[in-house]
């Protein structure tokens, strides 16, 4: 008799398991499936200005001949540092982080909003593409790899964990990041344009073309630094102020503060523009 009233109490705790769309599965270290997918898509001239702010997650973005933006993200959730089996609930999503989306003919303005105020297990991957000519304004993230490439037109980054792949990019570019590497190959680049490099903890790596004009300020103070071209000669260990070309041209300041950086030519088989 026991044994079958232990059996009817338990009918109520599987009903209500099966009810609520929940399954036993093995959570493994590392990064869960999406829990949810986010998608948006409009016009979006050329010349435009997108802004884009993230917790953790990887950011892409990319030019194409398409005057339209595109932004496409999934939201993710943190699985445990060990094997372990949990239950797994289609709701969810309820708590996975939220995007807030802005959209105008000439500007998009993307925010990851947390549940929680220190944007703990927020994490979201972002692939957007937009016209080849845009500025980026603000692209700022917390942890995860960013892509930028195929673009002309001014680029901001900020990053704090994660590497920086700046690729086929024509314009201003500032970008900053505490903890990661940072390699860049820039285009087309004119007197009016500024090229600010900063990494904390990380090597940077800069490929230029052969014919480039432009002032050129390295450091690298815990570090060494390496110029395929260029013809001056460092003032001090890890250091190089110099002329590329005539000189005239863009303003180029390197800084790796405990890396290495290296300055390479790009190979006209290479060009891409």
């Amino acid at each position: 008799m026991s044994k079958k009233i232990g059996v009817l109490l338990m009918l109520p705790a599987v009903a209500a398991l099966i009810s609520s769309c929940m399954v036993a599965v093995y959570d493994y270290p590392g990064v869960g499936p999406p829990v949810e997918r986010f998608q948006r898509s409009g016009a979006f001239v050329s010349g435009a200005t997108l802004s884009l702010r993230n917790f953790d997650g990887n950011i892409e973005i990319q030019g194409w001949g398409e005057e339209l933006v595109e932004v496409y993200a999934e939201k993710l959730i943190l699985l445990p540092t060990r094997t372990r089996v949990s239950l797994w609930s289609s709701d969810w999503g309820k708590w996975a982080p939220k995007i807030d989306y802005e959209k105008s003919d000439d500007f998009v303005r993307i925010n990851t909003q947390s549940p929680n105020q220190e944007g703990k297990d927020c994490v979201v991957d972002y692939f957007v593409s937009v016209p080849h000519s845009v500025n980026l304004k603000d692209i700022i993230a917390r942890d995860g790899d960013v892509v930028i490439r195929d673009l002309y037109g001014a680029v901001f980054i900020d990053l704090r964990v994660g590497n920086l792949n700046v690729d086929n990019v024509s314009g201003s570019l500032t970008a900053m990041v505490a903890e990661g590497s940072i390699q860049a190959a820039l285009y087309d680049l004119r007197e009016t344009d500024q090229i600010n490099l900063t990494a904390r903890r990380g090597d940077i790596t800069l490929h230029l073309e052969a014919d480039v004009n432009a002032r050129f300020e390295g450091s690298a103070p815990k570090g060494k630094l390496f110029m395929e071209f260029g013809t001056g000669t460092p003032e001090d260990k890890g250091r190089v102020s110099t002329l590329l070309g005539s000189g005239e041209g863009a303003s180029i300041t390197v800084t790796a503060l405990e890396g290495d950086i290296r300055i390479r030519t790009i190979e006209e088989v290479t060009k891409k523009r």
